[in-house]
């Protein structure tokens, strides 16, 4: 997109414009998805990519098999391979392709020749990483010889305490689940509890699963749909929304015709709108009631390494580099959260926290998250938290709290309560333009189906009070352990967070509290040749515009006109980059233009 820094006004006040946002410049290309995510996070010049940490992957296997003739993306960083599933003679190659491609979007930090640019316009070339590419891998290969995977062990806590004892990964991500969509709380989410109960920094992933489908034709994706433990209380469930690659042309319906039968589903492309959930995630609630997924990231058409013992059947997208491939799923989805869970981590050892829990974690990546609007009219997510993303969508950059966010934004990583205990603490908001604070309460339950100790997050602030999940009703939420109150317009001055222990029958209880305060949107003006250095030159702006429909960066100047999607836009909105910047407004008009048509398991959770 072009347009001079003096017609950026005219194009805020387009009804149509949903956000403005000024961004660097960047060149890398599987940054789509980490982009979605505000994945880049730094302090003081210095990048936090997931240095010293180090993920389990459990899937397939990985790549040749070999951690010292690795993939390139892993060069130096393959710390152990696993064999789980072929174990006569061990091997941990991956002829599938599944596990290679999962691991490379944890912490794959590769280049292409040919896969550059921005997903739209012409290669370039550049580099293709995934969200925490400076981390380690430890990679449980589960894939046996008749292509199951027969390598997961009866008991998932065989599954998680070796890479945990021996390797000293705090992060274990899994891009599989049940064959049988809607399962309740079983043995198998139990262990998943039990082991982080047991292990209380040990942050587990798990794919939503693929079983999102429209089994009564009326457009609407059907609930209940997550299932056994992807539905455990302890773990993080990911789901997926879709992703930014509007120029490749499958449509749900391409991938499974039958359960896509109606619009506005049936004939909509997979990844042309990152404001959507992909329909194919699994939906909430579990059978127990709880809210699932917890939150969502991009999985449709997601870039990453390609085993080079595996096909690729382009059914995703046409990679023009062997080296890569793409792929959808919820599997794809639940690593890039992965690499967002060691790249928090990582903030918190480097700043004081060096051993952060589960909790801490979780409540951080969803006291983060941006909520997700949707695609379709009426919306399928709406308020959050929903049982289609949960919390909404991860945003890194909010959910890592620096140094630099003192008064802004925190955490509490709490010793027990016990019954009929509380504990609070006070944040004070500034006067002047109305603020939204957020704080999400997070405790690693005793293992059962329902709650086994239930904790009530209140916050107080002016003559009121606010429930957790339950907006204004004063109510109290009795079935999650995630707890988040979202207030908007929070009245100035002390606020007040409580934390009270409704109820232990089991064990006195640790919990989690992450808080920040959301700033307005302050329209200002920025002259063209102002003391404000852009980095790109007199009279131009590096933006970003978001619509409903597309996610676009580009250099914003010399008056170049850029094709607005007619019809396709929601809204307007304008913010910062940081929230302790003023957001930039400027003058001018603007004239829209015609928008060109663009070109066009394991259960795994993959392969949509």
């Amino acid at each position: 997109m072009t347009v001079r820094e003096e017609d950026l006004a005219a194009l805020a006040a387009l009804d149509e414009v949903k956000e403005i946002e000024e961004v660097p410049e960047r060149v890398l290309y599987n940054t789509v998805a980490a982009n979605l995510m505000h994945a880049c996070v730094s302090l003081n010049g210095t990048k936090f990519r997931g240095e010293g940490q180090i993920v389990c992957v459990a899937d397939t296997g990985f790549d040749k098999g070999s951690t010292t003739n690795a993939h390139p993306a892993f060069t130096g960083r393959v710390k152990r391979l696993i064999a789980l599933g072929r174990t006569s003679p061990a091997r941990t190659d991956d002829p599938d392709g599944h596990g290679t491609h999962v691991a490379g979007s944890v912490l794959g930090d590769g280049m292409s020749a040919t896969m550059g640019g921005d997903g739209t316009s012409p290669a370039t070339g550049g580099a293709v990483t995934g969200t925490a590419p400076e981390a380690r891998l430890v990679l449980q290969s589960l894939l046996a010889d008749d292509g199951s995977l027969s390598g997961i062990p009866t008991n998932l806590h065989d599954l998680f305490e070796p890479p945990f004892v021996e390797d000293g990964a705090r992060i274990h991500t899994n891009s599989w689940g049940p064959v049988t969509p809607g399962l309740p709380y079983n043995k198998a989410a139990r262990e998943v509890d039990q082991f982080v109960w047991d292990n209380k920094d040990f942050v587990i992933c798990f794919a939503a699963g693929n079983d999102g489908t429209d089994r009564d034709g009326d457009g609407h994706i059907n609930l209940r749909a997550i299932s056994g433990e992807t539905g455990a209380k302890n773990i993080i469930t990911v789901g997926a929304s879709e992703g930014d690659r509007p120029q490749i042309a499958h449509t749900y319906d391409d991938l499974r015709p039958l359960s896509y039968p109606a619009p506005p589903i049936r004939g909509d492309r997979m990844a042309d709108n990152p404001a959507g959930m992909a329909a194919f995630s699994s939906r909430g609630p579990t059978q127990e009631g709880r809210v699932k997924p917890d939150i969502v990231a991009p999985g449709t058409a997601i870039l990453s390494t390609r085993s080079r013992l595996a096909s690729d059947d382009g059914l995703f997208g046409v990679s023009t580099d062997p080296a890569f491939m793409f792929d959808s799923g919820t599997s794809m989805a639940t690593p890039l959260v992965a690499g967002c869970v060691a790249v928090l981590r990582e903030t918190l050892v480097k700043n004081g926290t060096p051993k952060p829990s589960a909790a801490l974690i979780k409540a951080m990546l969803i006291n983060g998250a941006d909520e997700l609007p949707g695609q379709y009219s009426p919306s399928e997510t709406g308020p959050a938290p929903n049982n289609s993303c949960g919390f909404g969508i991860v945003n890194l950059e909010r959910a890592v709290v620096l140094p630099t966010d003192a008064g802004r934004a925190g955490f509490t990583d709490a010793k027990e309560l016990d019954q009929g205990e509380e504990r609070s603490f006070r944040i004070t908001i500034p006067e002047g333009a109305a603020r939204t604070l957020k704080v999400t309460l997070v405790w690693t339950d005793p293992p059962g189906k329902a709650l086994q100790n239930d904790l009530d997050l209140v916050v107080r602030a002016g003559s009121q009070e606010r429930h957790g999940n339950m907006g204004t009703d004063p109510g109290f939420d009795r079935v999650n352990n995630v707890e988040q109150v979202n207030w908007q317009s929070v009245p100035a001055g002390e606020a007040e967070v409580v934390v009270t222990a409704f109820r232990i029958t089991r064990f006195a209880q640790p919990y989690a509290v992450a808080w920040r305060i959301l700033w307005p949107v302050r329209p200002t003006t920025v002259p063209a040749r102002s003391s404000r250095d852009h980095s790109h030159g007199p009279g131009s702006l590096q933006l970003q515009l978001r619509t409903s429909r597309h996610q676009v960066q580009r250099r914003l100047r010399d008056a170049q006109p850029y094709a607005l999607p007619p019809g396709q836009l929601q809204g307007v909105a304008l913010h910062p980059v940081a929230e302790d910047h003023d957001p930039v407004r400027l003058h001018g008009q603007l004239q829209p233009l015609p928008q060109p048509e663009l070109p066009g398991d394991l259960r795994r959770s993959g392969r949509g």
